[in-house]
Formats: C-alpha cells, sequence, structure tokens
C-alpha cells in the first residue's frame, strides 16, 4: 500500500501491517525544514581597477556562487563589471531564488595635465587641462597654497 503526505510540521507516521495472526508496526518521524533565503550582504558596489571587493551571504549552511566558491565570503577583482549570485543550502534544502550584488568596474583614472603654453613670462596667465569622463572630479592644487575643484560634464 502507497500514500502520499505533504506535511507542513514536523511528524510521525506509523503503519499497523496485519494478517491473519501476525502484524508489525513501524513508526517514522519526518522534519520538516523551512528553506533557507539566500542574502548577499554586500550592495551593488563600484570599484576601480585592480580593487577587490568583499562579498559575504548568510541564510543557509552551505553556498554555492556562480564563481564555484562554496564559502559564504568571497573576494572578487574582476576585471569588467560583472554579477556574482549566491544560492544557499541547509538540512539539505535549497533556495530557490539566488541572491545577486553587481560590482561595477569604474574607468581608470588617467591624471595627465596639458599647459598652455608651456612656459610663460612673469604676470602672464597660463591655461591648465585635463580630461575625463562625464562626472570625473578634480582636485587642482597649485603650487601657491591656492586649490580648486571641478567636475567633468
Amino acid at each position: 500500500s502507497t500514500i502520499a503526505g505533504s506535511p507542513t510540521s514536523t511528524t510521525t507516521y506509523t503503519v499497523n501491517i496485519a494478517n491473519a495472526l501476525c502484524n508489525d508496526i513501524d513508526t517514522i518521524t519526518i522534519n520538516v525544514v523551512t528553506p533557507p533565503v539566500t542574502l548577499v550582504s554586500a550592495p551593488d558596489t563600484l570599484i576601480c581597477p585592480g580593487e577587490t571587493a568583499m562579498i559575504v551571504a548568510s541564510g543557509g549552511t552551505a553556498y554555492n556562487w556562480n564563481t564555484g566558491a562554496t564559502n559564504d565570503t568571497i573576494y572578487v577583482s574582476p576585471s569588467m563589471t560583472a554579477v556574482y549570485s549566491c544560492v544557499a543550502s541547509a538540512s539539505g534544502c535549497f533556495d530557490t531564488s539566488p541572491d545577486m550584488v553587481q560590482i561595477t568596474v569604474l574607468p581608470a583614472a588617467d591624471a595627465n595635465i596639458l599647459v598652455s603654453p608651456p612656459a610663460v613670462v612673469l604676470g602672464d596667465s597660463i591655461v591648465f587641462s585635463a580630461s575625463g569622463t562625464v562626472g570625473t572630479t578634480f582636485y587642482w592644487t597649485f603650487g601657491n597654497g591656492d586649490d580648486t575643484t571641478g567636475v567633468a560634464g
């Protein structure tokens, strides 16, 4: 005889088998565990080329990252923007929805001052220029103690 069950909490099942003069009883307890919920603690992160980001997962007792790593903490140094996902498991159950984080690698900063003209007569003006992508911040410091900040637009 076969029956199906769908327990919602830990449940003990008993079967009593009997024939003319013989019988036997067997009992089994089915533990119902709640599937883990994977939580990646790092928010989407911006890093510069060559930097490392630490990503930590929680919610289970074992972890499977899309990198092949199986511990809760990974350190990544992507060369370009990448998405990292993790699935937690506990007591043989796996989270059905991985949690993800995006690590965005920013363009490398490249300082290069252009000066026109390269030499000046005392009292003349000189123009300094530098280039960068939109949103790049420039911190200028001059030898006379003055400084200024600008943002590329």
